[in-house]
Protein backbone atom coordinates (compact mmCIF):
# COMPACT_ATOMS: atom_id res chain seq x y z
CA UNK A 1 0.00 0.00 0.00
CA UNK A 2 1.25 3.75 -0.70
CA UNK A 3 -0.33 6.51 1.27
CA UNK A 4 -1.22 9.35 -0.14
CA UNK A 5 -2.19 12.88 1.07
CA UNK A 6 -0.70 13.07 4.30
CA UNK A 7 -1.78 9.97 5.89
CA UNK A 8 -5.16 10.54 5.00
CA UNK A 9 -5.67 7.97 2.45
CA UNK A 10 -3.89 4.72 0.35
CA UNK A 11 -3.33 3.39 -2.77
CA UNK A 12 -4.27 0.15 -3.03
CA UNK A 13 -3.37 -1.83 -6.13
CA UNK A 14 -4.68 -5.25 -7.26
CA UNK A 15 -3.47 -6.85 -10.30
CA UNK A 16 -3.48 -10.13 -12.25
CA UNK A 17 -1.40 -11.79 -14.99
CA UNK A 18 -3.91 -10.79 -17.67
CA UNK A 19 -5.29 -8.03 -16.21
CA UNK A 20 -3.69 -4.27 -15.74
CA UNK A 21 -3.59 -3.46 -12.25
CA UNK A 22 -5.96 -1.02 -10.57
CA UNK A 23 -5.84 0.97 -8.26
CA UNK A 24 -7.96 2.46 -5.50
CA UNK A 25 -7.61 5.17 -3.12
CA UNK A 26 -9.42 4.10 0.17
CA UNK A 27 -8.98 5.75 3.91
CA UNK A 28 -6.38 4.49 6.47
CA UNK A 29 -8.94 2.74 8.59
CA UNK A 30 -10.08 0.47 5.39
CA UNK A 31 -6.28 0.06 4.09
CA UNK A 32 -5.50 -1.29 7.61
CA UNK A 33 -8.36 -3.45 7.21
CA UNK A 34 -7.44 -5.04 4.05
CA UNK A 35 -3.89 -5.35 5.20
CA UNK A 36 -5.37 -7.35 8.24
CA UNK A 37 -7.30 -9.59 5.84
CA UNK A 38 -4.47 -10.88 3.68
CA UNK A 39 -2.43 -11.38 6.94
CA UNK A 40 -4.84 -13.72 8.06
CA UNK A 41 -5.27 -15.03 4.78
CA UNK A 42 -1.97 -15.82 4.34
CA UNK A 43 -1.51 -17.31 8.13
CA UNK A 44 -3.82 -19.33 7.22
CA UNK A 45 -3.15 -20.83 3.56
CA UNK A 46 -1.58 -24.68 3.55
CA UNK A 47 2.52 -24.16 4.05
CA UNK A 48 3.29 -27.69 2.27
CA UNK A 49 0.71 -27.98 -0.87
CA UNK A 50 1.95 -30.38 -2.93
CA UNK A 51 3.30 -29.80 -6.07
CA UNK A 52 1.86 -29.97 -9.54
CA UNK A 53 3.75 -29.88 -13.13
CA UNK A 54 2.73 -26.98 -14.78
CA UNK A 55 2.07 -29.62 -18.01
CA UNK A 56 -0.56 -30.45 -15.65
CA UNK A 57 -2.32 -26.92 -14.89
CA UNK A 58 -1.24 -26.27 -19.00
CA UNK A 59 -0.93 -29.32 -21.16
CA UNK A 60 -0.31 -27.03 -24.23
CA UNK A 61 3.61 -26.47 -22.16
CA UNK A 62 3.63 -30.41 -22.55
CA UNK A 63 3.70 -30.53 -26.09
CA UNK A 64 7.13 -29.39 -27.72
CA UNK A 65 5.73 -27.98 -30.44
CA UNK A 66 2.89 -25.60 -28.83
CA UNK A 67 5.35 -24.09 -26.00
CA UNK A 68 7.20 -21.77 -27.60
CA UNK A 69 3.66 -20.10 -28.85
CA UNK A 70 2.11 -20.53 -25.20
CA UNK A 71 5.14 -18.98 -23.43
CA UNK A 72 5.52 -16.14 -26.09
CA UNK A 73 1.77 -14.99 -25.21
CA UNK A 74 2.08 -15.18 -21.49
CA UNK A 75 5.51 -13.51 -21.66
CA UNK A 76 3.43 -10.86 -23.63
CA UNK A 77 0.38 -10.56 -21.04
CA UNK A 78 2.78 -10.39 -18.32
CA UNK A 79 3.95 -7.79 -19.92
CA UNK A 80 0.97 -6.17 -19.99
CA UNK A 81 1.46 -5.43 -23.92
CA UNK A 82 -0.81 -5.85 -26.95
CA UNK A 83 0.22 -7.95 -29.73
CA UNK A 84 0.17 -4.38 -31.70
CA UNK A 85 2.41 -3.02 -28.94
CA UNK A 86 4.83 -5.83 -28.75
CA UNK A 87 4.90 -5.94 -32.30
CA UNK A 88 6.01 -2.66 -32.57
CA UNK A 89 8.61 -2.89 -30.07
CA UNK A 90 10.24 -5.80 -32.39
CA UNK A 91 9.55 -4.03 -35.55
CA UNK A 92 7.27 -6.68 -37.13
CA UNK A 93 3.49 -6.50 -37.90
CA UNK A 94 1.28 -7.32 -35.76
CA UNK A 95 -0.28 -10.85 -37.78
CA UNK A 96 3.10 -12.25 -37.92
CA UNK A 97 3.48 -12.04 -34.02
CA UNK A 98 -0.29 -13.80 -34.11
CA UNK A 99 1.24 -16.56 -36.60
CA UNK A 100 4.21 -17.21 -33.74
CA UNK A 101 1.31 -16.94 -30.89
CA UNK A 102 -0.72 -19.47 -32.58
CA UNK A 103 2.21 -22.25 -33.66
CA UNK A 104 1.27 -21.01 -37.12
CA UNK A 105 4.27 -19.60 -37.99
CA UNK A 106 8.05 -20.77 -35.73
CA UNK A 107 10.18 -18.12 -34.30
CA UNK A 108 13.46 -18.27 -34.70
CA UNK A 109 16.69 -17.85 -32.29
CA UNK A 110 16.82 -13.88 -33.80
CA UNK A 111 13.53 -13.17 -33.49
CA UNK A 112 13.70 -14.88 -29.61
CA UNK A 113 16.32 -13.08 -29.01
CA UNK A 114 14.55 -9.75 -29.69
CA UNK A 115 11.20 -11.01 -28.42
CA UNK A 116 13.20 -11.54 -24.87
CA UNK A 117 14.49 -7.75 -24.84
CA UNK A 118 11.37 -6.41 -25.06
CA UNK A 119 9.52 -8.79 -22.83
CA UNK A 120 12.79 -9.27 -20.05
CA UNK A 121 12.88 -13.21 -20.67
CA UNK A 122 14.82 -16.07 -21.01
CA UNK A 123 15.27 -15.97 -25.79
CA UNK A 124 15.26 -19.98 -24.69
CA UNK A 125 11.61 -20.39 -23.37
CA UNK A 126 10.69 -18.91 -27.11
CA UNK A 127 12.12 -21.93 -29.10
Amino acid sequence: MKKQNAGMSVEVTLGGLSHKPKHFLVSVEAGLYLQKIIRNITRTAPRNRARVPVEKVFPVLGDPALRPAAMLKGYRLRADMTQTELAGAIGVKQHRLSEMENSKRGISKDMAKRLARVLKCNWQDLI
